[in-house]
């Protein structure tokens, strides 16, 4: 499709690499670019996607995988972000929601497991 210089100069800053040397492949609408393919010197493709950008995720090699841990790891050990918070918070006070619901279904459980005894 053209040497990477041609595209705008947002997508040097975004890639900042200076072994890419040819954009292959831009898909979307302008100037709605979603995803770009890049070769590399080496002719390995790399994929610049919109999101992932946006998300600050890091760039892959075409065909390349993640080990599943370290994807996990990266998408659920997130302090540094207020919405990982938001969303730790959600799910403990959703689970304590859960406790409290299923002792008041279940009383004799609810007293089985109470610290205090009581002889009623």
């Amino acid at each position: 499709m053209g040497d990477w210089r041609s595209a705008s100069s947002t997508t040097f800053d975004m890639i900042k690499s200076a072994n890419i040397v040819e954009l292959v492949e831009s898909i979307g609408p302008w100037p709605f670019i979603t995803r770009r393919v890049y070769r590399n010197l080496d002719h390995s493709l790399v994929v610049w996607r919109s999101r992932h950008h946006r998300k600050g995720l890091p760039l892959k090699k075409a065909g390349k995988l993640l080990s599943i841990g370290r994807e996990l790891r990266r998408c659920f050990w997130m302090p540094q972000e207020m919405n990982w918070w938001i969303g730790t918070v959600f799910a403990g006070g959703s689970f304590l929601f859960l406790l409290g619901s299923v002792f008041s279904l279940v009383p004799d459980l609810a007293r089985m497991l109470s610290m205090a005894h009581s002889d009623s």
